[in-house]
C-alpha cells in the first residue's frame, strides 16, 4: 500500500471515528498499537498525526475524509483554535487565507492587537490588513485604540474573519 492511494474504504476498515478521535479497528500488521487504541500521536505543533504504511496524515484530514469521503480540497481549519478538538463540527475545509483569519495572534506581536503595529520612523501605530491576499496599509494613527478600531472595522467589511481572529 506504500504507493497505494489511500482509499476511503481502507480508511473506514483500519479505524473508526469517536467524535472526536480515529480509533484503531484494524491496526496494521507489525504495528504496536492494538484494536481500540486512539491512532496517532501529537506532534510538535500540537496535531495528532497518524503514520499509514509509512506515510503521515494528519489526523483532522483523515476525520474529514472519513466523514465525508472526499479529500479536504483546502486546508482544514480547527474554528476553535484547539488543533485536537477533531469533532466533524469544529472542521471547516477552507482556503489559505481564509484560515489565516481564524489564527491567533502572533508571538512576535507587540501592541496586543493583531494588525497594529508601532512604526519607529512615523512614531504612530501602524494598521494594516490582509484583502485580497495582499497587504494593506489602513494608515497611520497617534492613538493605538483608534487604530485597534480602524482594524477591527476594516475586519467587518472584508468578512470571513472569526471572532477567535488574533486573540
Amino acid at each position: 500500500m506504500t504507493n497505494e492511494i489511500l482509499t476511503h474504504a481502507k480508511v473506514k476498515e483500519l479505524f473508526d471515528y469517536d467524535g472526536e478521535n480515529l480509533i484503531w479497528r484494524n491496526p496494521l500488521k507489525h504495528s504496536p498499537v492494538r484494536v481500540g487504541d486512539v491512532a496517532g500521536w501529537v506532534d510538535p505543533r500540537g496535531y495528532r498525526t497518524i503514520i499509514i504504511k509509512r506515510k503521515p496524515y494528519y489526523s483532522h484530514r483523515l476525520i474529514w475524509f472519513f466523514v465525508y469521503g472526499d479529500w479536504p480540497k483546502n486546508e482544514i481549519d480547527h474554528i476553535d483554535q484547539n488543533p485536537l478538538n477533531n469533532k466533524i463540527e469544529n472542521l471547516r475545509d477552507v482556503s489559505k487565507s481564509i484560515n489565516q483569519r481564524n489564527a491567533k495572534k502572533r508571538i512576535n506581536n507587540t501592541s496586543g492587537i493583531t494588525g497594529v503595529s508601532w512604526d519607529k520612523v512615523s512614531g504612530k501605530w501602524m494598521v494594516r490588513i490582509c484583502f485580497d491576499k495582499k497587504q494593506r496599509n489602513l494608515g497611520l494613527y497617534t492613538d493605538k485604540y483608534r487604530a485597534a478600531s480602524i482594524r477591527h472595522f476594516a475586519m467587518e467589511i472584508e468578512g470571513n474573519y472569526t471572532a477567535r481572529h488574533g486573540k
